[in-house]
């Protein structure tokens, strides 16, 4: 393990720390791993549904593995914070940062994650302060050219950035035919910058020395329930139904007959789509 830079009774929280505390409370019954989804918002304050964290434990035991040293970690695009509560388990602490304060407001809390509402590119965060940079699904939101100038501005020498997404979810064949039909229906719907996820983020500029990666995976046993909530929470899959509510209506009765039993829970499976970086400087 790397060394912490920390200072004299921080209780393990690195120097060049916040200037301000986040006033969220703590809570430490938060668990990472859970089993069902979670359910957030989209930018238009819709309601929306995404795989929970239930990330492959070796994805965070690689990453860690990669800094010179675990000090501060930078959560960019945090969303509700599951990725900032898991690199709490390998850094002293963490920056989690999103533009949308409605889901800073309704973070995980945790007394080592120091929330702030900034967009990526224009960060507070000082200078040389940051071992590890992480973006989950949400790189291809960005506008690369400001957000990359200020990673190579925070991290430290040798330090580390990794961006992923995650593609297509595998259940079983049956289920995974009709879940490829409902795709390839809304696929025209789907916002441009979705471009960049179904190429898996290879035809994104990533000006590092790239790190190979294993594959990794997020999994979770979801229901029927579960799933259906999350494809029609797709934005693909809404602005369809505004034009043609019966077409992704009758895809999703097809996928629940495929499920079978509703109330069923099946191993649900999504690749990640991982890039990794070291900083030259």
């Amino acid at each position: 393990m790397g060394s912490r830079r920390t200072s004299p009774g921080s209780g393990g929280v690195p120097k060049n720390g916040p200037a301000v505390r986040s006033s969220l409370p703590t809570d430490r019954r938060v668990c990472l791993m859970s089993a069902g989804a979670t359910r957030l918002t989209h930018r238009d304050g819709t309601a929306a549904v995404r795989p929970s964290s239930f990330f492959d434990p070796g994805l965070f035991s690689f990453l860690c593995s990669l800094p010179q040293s675990r000090g501060w970690a930078w959560d960019c695009g945090t969303g509700r914070g599951e990725v900032a509560l898991a690199l709490t388990e390998h850094f002293a602490a963490v920056r989690a940062t999103d533009v949308n304060s409605a889901l800073i407001g309704r973070a995980i809390r945790h007394e080592r994650i120091f929330y702030s509402v900034e967009a990526a590119g224009r960060s507070a965060i000082p200078s040389r302060t940051v071992d590890l940079v992480v973006v989950a699904q949400a790189l291809h939101w960005l506008e690369l050219g400001s957000f990359y100038s200020d990673v190579q501005r925070v991290l430290n020498a040798g330090g580390v950035i990794a961006a992923w997404c995650y593609g297509r979810c595998r259940v079983s064949p049956e289920i995974d035919r009709w879940v490829g039909r409902l795709y390839r229906a809304v696929e025209p719907h789907w916002p441009r910058a979705f471009d960049a996820v179904a190429a898996k983020y290879r035809d994104l500029a990533f000006p590092f020395a790239e790190i190979p990666a294993p594959q990794f995976h997020i999994s979770a046993w979801w229901s029927c329930r579960d799933l259906l909530g999350y494809l029609g929470s797709w934005a693909a899959t809404r602005r369809l139904m505004e034009l043609d509510r019966r077409g992704p209506a009758r895809l999703l009765a097809r996928i629940a007959q495929a499920w079978g039993e509703s109330e069923r829970r099946r191993l649900v499976r999504w690749p990640i789509h991982l890039r990794v970086g070291r900083s030259a400087t």
